[in-house]
């Protein structure tokens, strides 16, 4: 609170309490900037860790198959179509309902052979994400029910977390943004976020604002009964090779594979043949025992050996235990030998 002082001789003074303003933005040194962490992954290669990424399709192209996938690879742990993932609790907000979500998850489950997830939550619900007291309930809500860290949070879909808002309006967009920016703030986790296309299915509806804001873009399209994902956008890596995909049909629903499941059966072939000998076999062994030609074994076995499923000890080869969840969880293993 301010007040005058009366002084013997001259002007009277202004004096204040207020105590100096808090300090909003951070000034880095050069030692400080190269002491900053460096970038890490989600799943290696296509959803950085604590980023905004845009998941974008024509509607009915398996944008949610996909991001159930990589959402459930995650929370185990287990490879995604051979890229490592970190894993960690993830958040999936189904908000078209929890009746096709429900039998999404029971394929995947009943696909991979697991039996329980336990580190996933599903919100069967929109959350107004331009709503700023929404996200923030929203936000309480999670930081009351889970107390371990939250590696990813998926939004499905746009459409419905927006309702209300305009598409094609930069502020309503920024509005978004600025509410997944809150969670993400709020928890440390990347945000995946579905979005529909144009009707021509080149790019995504609505204001640009949102392709600037995101970290990663990711296009999913179908040509001739298959599924590719194309890189639009890498912030801060190199965009990936568009990626062959495939949806099989399984029980009620259908599960996210490999276009090609030829060439991942060869890769699981050779994982499968070391995990049957636990000392581990060397180069020239597992060559052997493989019945593949040199060139592509070595091929395959660099590939295992990049993705963390097997390593070298001495001279002979065994595998990690990421690559020991592997067999036991992918579905590709549980048909080695049999390729057709």
């Amino acid at each position: 609170m301010s007040k005058f002082e009366a002084r013997p001789s001259g002007p009277a003074r202004l004096t204040t309490n207020r105590q100096p303003p808090p300090k909003r933005f951070r000034i880095l040194t050069e030692d400080e900037i190269e002491n900053l962490p460096d970038p890490t992954w989600v799943v290696e290669g296509i959803l950085p860790a604590k980023s905004l990424a845009i998941l974008y399709g024509q509607s009915g192209v398996g944008k949610t198959f996909l991001a159930l996938s990589l959402a459930l690879s995650v929370a185990n742990g287990i490879p995604w179509h051979g890229r490592p993932t970190a894993a960690g609790t993830v958040v999936y907000v189904a908000a078209e309902g929890e009746s096709g979500i429900k039998m999404r998850f029971g394929a995947w489950k009943q696909a991979h052979g697991i039996e329980r997830v336990q580190r996933v939550y599903f919100v069967p619900e929109p959350v107004r994400l331009h709503k700023e007291e929404e996200v923030q309930a929203f936000l309480q809500q999670l930081t009351e029910v889970i107390k371990e860290p939250i590696a990813l949070i998926v939004f499905d879909t746009m459409a419905r977390c927006f309702v209300g808002g305009e598409e094609n309006s930069a502020k309503d967009m920024g509005a978004l943004v600025d509410g997944i920016g809150l969670i993400q703030k709020g928890t440390g986790a990347a945000a995946l976020l579905l979005h529909h296309t144009t009707w021509t299915g080149e790019h995504e509806r609505g204001s640009s604002a949102l392709r600037g804001a995101a970290d990663t873009m990711l296009g999913l399209s179908a040509s001739k009964g298959s599924l590719e994902l194309a890189c639009a956008k890498q912030k801060d890596a190199e965009p990936f090779e568009p990626i062959g995909l495939g949806l099989r049909r399984h029980g009620d629903s259908c599960v996210l594979e490999a276009a090609d499941p030829k060439a991942a059966g060869k890769s699981a072939n050779c994982l499968h043949i070391l995990s049957a000998y636990p000392d581990g076999l060397t180069a020239t062994e597992w060559l052997r025992a493989t019945g593949l030609p040199e060139t592509t074994f070595y091929r395959r076995r660099k590939e295992l050996e990049r993705e963390d499923l097997v390593r070298k000890e001495g001279d002979r080869y065994v595998l990690t235990e990421r690559g020991a969840v592997a067999v036991t969880a992918s579905p590709a293993l549980g048909s080695v030998g049999q390729e057709t």
